[in-house]
């Protein structure tokens, strides 16, 4: 099993309904890029800071990994700084939707 298909099989558990009404039903956040919607799947606390991952409901495998930063009370979500960061990331999402 993938990461894409560990993600959603862990969502689809948690809120059994399908990507259509997602936002409306059980309140989960959509964010627009380049025209294209995508669900916010996670977040996750990792070395003092708190990365999101996302993706387009109608293509898992089209996803981001993004840095969710604070300022003046408002959230912003912004690329990651490395490779490094991103791999480290994307392992311990792979970890919290196995279950690892």
């Amino acid at each position: 099993m993938n990461i894409f298909e560990a993600i959603k099989r862990r969502i689809q558990k948690k809120y059994p309904i399908d990507a259509e009404g997602a936002d409306e039903e059980v309140g989960v956040n959509m964010v627009e890029f380049d025209g294209v919607e995508y669900m916010e799947l996670m977040k996750l606390p990792l070395d003092g800071n708190t990365y999101v991952f996302l993706s387009n409901p109608e293509d898992a495998s089209d996803f981001f990994v993004k840095k969710l930063i604070v300022e003046d009370g408002e959230q912003y979500l912004t690329g990651i700084d490395s490779r490094e960061e991103f791999d480290n990331a994307l392992l311990h999402f792979t970890k919290q939707a196995l279950g690892t």
